[in-house]
């Protein structure tokens, strides 16, 4: 059970998942190993990896201490152990390219901007690294 008004919670909600399912499926080929990590849990490691600006280690052991990382990555019963290991998110990074990263900044400025926590005429330039650095620029002066 979680607060209903806990900040993740209430994000995990009004995010348009099935936007990155559609977005990324072809990402994703079913073989002979181990079957792939969902599109939900992979996105939402990077967006609380960028939110709480942490390695890809302390992500995955985070997720694991908490009911609300859980949550906002679609898990509905509290798990004890790390969903993934942490080298899959560089993998998940390179396969997703530029464009996959900029797609996932461009909901998420998106969906700050719907909720009015940022408005759009602040934002002149983005920055998006693959090896996971995230740099945003405002009014061209480094955030």
């Amino acid at each position: 059970m979680i607060n209903p008004k806990a900040p993740l919670k209430i994000l995990a909600d009004q995010i348009d998942w099935g936007y990155f399912e559609k977005e990324f499926a072809n990402l994703y080929k079913n073989g002979p190993a181990q079957p792939p990590k969902s599109i939900r849990l992979m996105i939402g490691l990077l967006m609380l990896q960028h939110i709480a600006g942490i390695s890809d280690q302390k992500v995955v052991e985070t997720w694991a201490e908490n009911p609300y990382g859980q949550y906002f990555c679609a898990d509905d019963h509290f798990q004890w152990k790390v969903p993934a290991d942490a080298s899959s998110l560089v993998r998940w990074r390179q396969r997703l390219g530029p464009e996959g990263m900029e797609k996932i900044l461009a909901v998420t400025i998106q969906q700050a901007i719907n909720k009015g926590v940022i408005k759009k005429r602040d934002w002149e330039k983005v920055i998006v690294d693959t090896t996971g650095d995230c740099r945003i620029l405002k009014n061209s002066t480094q955030l």
